[in-house]
């Protein structure tokens, strides 16, 4: 939920990103992007630039998603996807089935 905090006594919910096949667990913002982590739909990165209104999840602002897998992971191949931190180009978070992960943001481009 992204929330307009400028009036103290009148809150209000000004954008959410919400993916419906989990729930989250940490985010991590750096500049205009989110990483977030989605239990078992992975490690979610969000553009968010621009004007924050409505669903963001529907409007298509993911640049990028992960699932981590291990067959022979505590559950095989099911993830449990937490902690996102970016740090020098690699994306870093745990998953509870299959460890410690470092990922590379690409561009398609």
């Amino acid at each position: 939920h992204f929330v307009d905090f400028s009036d103290p006594n009148n809150p209000s919910e000004e954008a959410r990103y919400r993916v419906p096949e989990a729930g989250s667990h940490n985010f991590w913002v750096r500049g205009d992007t989110l990483y977030a982590a989605y239990y078992n739909a992975g490690l979610r990165v969000v553009d968010l630039s621009g004007d924050l209104k409505g669903n963001l999840y529907e409007q298509g602002r993911e640049i990028a998603h992960f699932k981590p897998y291990d067959p022979k992971g505590h559950i095989p191949n099911a993830a449990m996807t937490w902690g996102p931190q970016p740090y020098k180009g690699h994306i870093f978070f745990a998953d509870w089935n299959s460890g410690l992960w470092a990922v590379k943001l690409t561009s398609d481009e």
